[in-house]
Parts: C-alpha cells; structure tokens; sequence
C-alpha cells in the first residue's frame, strides 16, 4: 500500500541523568538519543550560566560541555536529522570556535609562566610575554563572552525545541520496529574505534602536527561517548586511559602551537626593531610602538621557544613509548567488546 503516516512524538523535556542504562538501550535509538542530547544541553546550559554569573564556572568548563554535546549531535547524527537542522550544527559550531582564542592564549601562558631557571639576561623577554599573552587572552576572553551572550542563549533554546520532536515515517503494511539504542550505539562505538585506531597509526613524527591533531580530536570523542556508560567498569577503564592519552597528546599538540607562536613572535619583534631603527634613520618617531628593545627580549624569547620544544619532543617520546600498535590495537578490541556487549 502506497499510503502512509507519519507521527510526532514529543518528549518531556525533563533533565535527567546522559547516562546510557540498560532502560534507556532498549528504547528506540531516535529516542533515547534525544533524551541525553537534552541532558548534555542542560550542561552546556549550566554551564553558560555559572561563567554569566561570575561563579566557580570558566569558559573552560563551557567549551568541555559544548564539546561533550557536539560529540554526541555528531556521533547520532542520522538519528537526529529529522528534526535537528543543519543551520543549528552550524551556529552551535561557531559558538565554539568563538572561544577558541582566549583558549590558544591560556594555554601558551601556562606554558611560559611555567618556565623556570632563566638567567638574568633571559628573564625580560619572558615578562614581555607573559604580559602580551595575558593582554591578548582578556581581550580574547571578552570577544567571546560577547558572542556567547548573543547567541548562545537563543542556540539553546532552538536546540531544545528541535530535540524535543522526533517522526517516525512507516507504511501501514510495515511490521519493521525502529532500531533500538543498543543496536545503534553498537555501531557508532564501533565506528569511533575504527577512526581512533586509524588516527593514531597514521602519526609518523613529532613534526606531524595535523595527525597529531586529528588524533587527539580522535580519542576525545571516543571516550565522550564511553562516559555515557557510568555503570560499565570496562568503559570506565577505558574513558581513564584514554583521558590520560588525551592528556599525552594535549602536551604535544599544546607544545606545538606554543613553540609556533614564540617563532612568530621572535620574527614580528625583530621586524619592529628594524623599522624602528629606519625611522630613527629618518629622524621620524615610531608611533605607538612601546615594544623593548629586541636586543632586550630576544634571549627571553628564544629561551622559551627551545624549552617548549623541547617539553613537545618529551611528550612525544613518552607518547611513543605508552601508545605502541598493540596498545592501540588492543584498545580498539576493548571498546568493540563494550559495543558487543550492548546486544541483546
């Protein structure tokens, strides 16, 4: 028969716990999906409200709830696509690109404040950045607070009407029941384990910055997905070691955008003390320019950059020797074991 129908199912939009229990796996994947999407939402939410509060929230703490949410909307995506809109992904993705500069210049300031043991002749430049990094992450810090204020509030409220519908398309003389979340879940852990494993066997050095990358953004996914499972002792292994091989990656990564940004730094200052000694020449005045001498930060600058590669190289060799192929290998049969484990 040609005809068919077509029902709305609407959720309560009560927030519950996102873990994935036994209950929630065997309701319908289109279901059950919803339901944690709306609790990682009210993460985000809470999260939101603590940093406009001024509370013991950060902008850190926002961007790991948006990134657990992200996770989740892109692990599931063909369960949502009925009501989820791709305009929707979209805004929720530049929301958090926005903090992504006040992020790139904590973590460099962390990296140089913690640098130790300088000379004399070294510590100048250290200061000059360390104060240029704080300058550029409040000024980073407060762009995006503006564009969280202005368009997370009403992305929320979008996302939780969108998640709050879900349709099931099926012709009358159709017996087929919906795919139930087990199966679904099998599948996408399956799935993410598969990318993992081909991430990490695809660095080949420490130089290879964007298969570094790729791989941590990997192993991120992996084990926000495994959280769902809080009563699941083998997930829980699972989500510490790959927390702590996030961890590892996060140094190396870290380390290269820092050592990337003292070079670029070096270049620009020496830049600036070329035209201001043609200017000088020129008996003209360098406006605005109250940068030191480059002959003073120099030492400074160059001393940072090599101990930051040098923190990058250690991390990488400590990264070579934990995650081997039978490491990775042996992972990737440990979450397939929870996926399988999932099946009826």
């Amino acid at each position: 028969m040609a005809d068919a129908f077509d029902s709305g199912y609407r959720l309560c939009l009560v927030i519950g716990s996102p873990d994935l229990s036994a209950e929630l796996l065997a309701k319908p994947a289109a279901h059950a999906v919803r339901l944690v999407a709306i609790a990682r939402t009210a993460d985000v939410s809470a999260a939101f409200e603590h940093l406009s509060s001024g509370g013991s929230g950060n902008v850190h703490d926002l961007r790991v709830a948006l990134r657990r949410l992200r996770t989740w909307l892109r692990a599931y995506r063909p369960e949502l696509a009925d009501t989820l809109r791709k305009k929707t992904r979209r805004r929720l993705a530049a929301v958090a690109a926005a903090t992504n500069g006040a992020r790139d210049a904590e973590v460099a300031l962390e990296w140089v404040t913690a640098i130790d043991g300088l000379s004399s002749r070294e510590k100048p430049g250290a200061r000059y950045m360390a104060e240029r990094l704080r300058l550029e992450r409040d000024a980073a810090q407060a762009a995006a607070r503006t564009t969280l204020d202005d368009d997370l509030p009403d992305i929320l409220a979008t996302l939780a009407d969108q998640l709050g519908t879900y349709w099931l398309r099926q012709t009358l003389e159709s017996s087929e029941k919906p795919n139930d979340m087990a199966t679904v879940t099998r599948d996408v852990l399956v799935r993410h384990a598969s990318k993992f494993g081909q991430a990490l066997r695809r660095i080949q050095s420490s130089s290879d910055v964007a298969s570094k990358h790729r791989a941590r953004i990997a192993a991120k996914r992996l084990r926000y997905l495994l959280e769902t499972f809080a009563a699941n002792k083998d997930a829980a292994v699972l989500v510490v070691t790959l927390a702590d091989l996030q961890d590892m990656l996060g140094v190396v990564c870290d380390g290269s955008l820092v050592a990337d940004l003292l070079l670029k730094e070096v270049g620009e200052c020496a830049a600036r003390d070329a035209r201001r000694t043609a200017l000088a020449s020129l008996e003209l005045d360098a406006k605005d320019d109250h940068t030191p001498p480059f002959t003073t930060i120099r030492p400074g600058l160059i001393a940072l950059a090599k101990r930051v590669h040098q923190g990058e190289r250690t991390g990488f060799d400590a990264f070579r020797r934990r995650w081997r192929k039978r490491q990775i290998a042996g992972t990737v049969v440990a979450v397939a074991a929870v996926a399988e484990a999932l099946s009826p």
